[in-house]
């Protein structure tokens, strides 16, 4: 039988077990017939019939007009790039069909997140749809996988502020790289990482070390939280970036200035987030304690 590891992603383009047998078998032995098929992969005949009739549909294989119907399976790479048109041309029409519907309102429950794709996706669309301020704390291996939709979001004027725990590099963000990034990645080997992004909805997840499966991870549109966890990294990086300075022997000017920059560059009474809570327990947006700290 075809190995797993060969099944397995055709298996996630949608194909059945027993569809991906078939067709991986007549990569190698075609023509065969249906009787031939069935011998050779330990399937039944009329699970292969069945199955041939649907490849057959799916464009994956070509059937003889002879007696026997011989069949040969078609190039991956023509399959694929028709599958890839099929799904393209399909996803243009699910989102011109569900323009049309109304959204459910948010809530404020949380959700957990069961996979790797799901957990990357939603950090990706909370920053694409980010107004004003997004803070988030990310190991080396996320940071790799949100990095161009950072720059797409800084580029859009949103303000960025990243804790790091590598040097890099992020032009228009706020970074601070972890005082003690070595310890951390070496006591908490899991790839993770926080986004909150306009202290309306915060994404916290640990990946496993090698990156293909979730070991938590969760989601809220809860401002409370939201903004108390975006204030806490708001901290975390600015203390970590007056860290770095003293290390280097900074002046006093320059540990003032970056203060103030940091003060200025996060004001978290900018966020949408902070206008909900405003709303709800009934305090002025600006200009009061509340709205002043941070």
């Amino acid at each position: 039988m075809t190995g797993e590891r060969l099944i397995e992603p055709f298996v996630n383009l949608g194909f059945t077990r027993v569809e991906a047998e078939v067709y991986l078998h007549l990569l190698t032995h075609s023509p065969a017939t249906g009787y031939a098929i069935a011998q050779a992969i330990n399937r039944t005949k009329g699970a292969v019939y069945k199955v041939l009739s649907s490849l057959e549909a799916k464009g994956a294989i070509v059937v003889d007009d002879s007696a026997s119907r011989q069949c040969r399976a078609i190039p991956p790479g023509e399959l694929l790039e028709r599958l890839e048109r099929t799904f393209q041309r399909e996803k243009l029409l699910a989102l011109k069909a569900t323009r049309k519907l109304q959204p459910a309102p948010s809530d404020e429950r949380i959700y957990q997140l069961a996979t790797v794709d799901q957990v990357y996706g939603r950090a990706r669309e909370m920053l694409a749809v980010c107004q004003k301020l997004a803070m988030l704390d990310l190991f080396p291996g996320p940071y790799a996988e949100l990095r161009e939709s950072l720059r797409d979001a800084i580029g859009r004027g949103v303000r960025i502020a990243v804790l790091l725990y590598e040097q890099e590099s992020i032009p228009g963000a706020w970074t601070s790289v972890s005082t003690v990034a070595q310890e951390v990645l070496e006591y908490f080997p899991v790839r993770f990482l926080y986004v909150c992004t306009d202290a309306s909805q915060q994404l916290i997840a640990a990946i496993a070390p090698e990156g293909d499966r979730v070991l938590h991870a969760s989601w809220t549109e809860n401002p409370l939280l939201s903004w108390a966890f975006s204030s806490y990294v708001a901290r975390t990086a600015r203390t970590q970036r007056y860290e770095q300075l003293l290390n280097s022997g900074a002046s006093l000017e320059d540990m003032h200035a970056a203060y103030a920059h940091g003060r200025e560059f996060m004001p978290m009474f900018i966020s949408p987030g902070y206008k909900v809570l405003a709303e709800r327990f009934g305090f002025e947006e600006k200009g009061t304690k509340a709205g002043t700290s941070d």
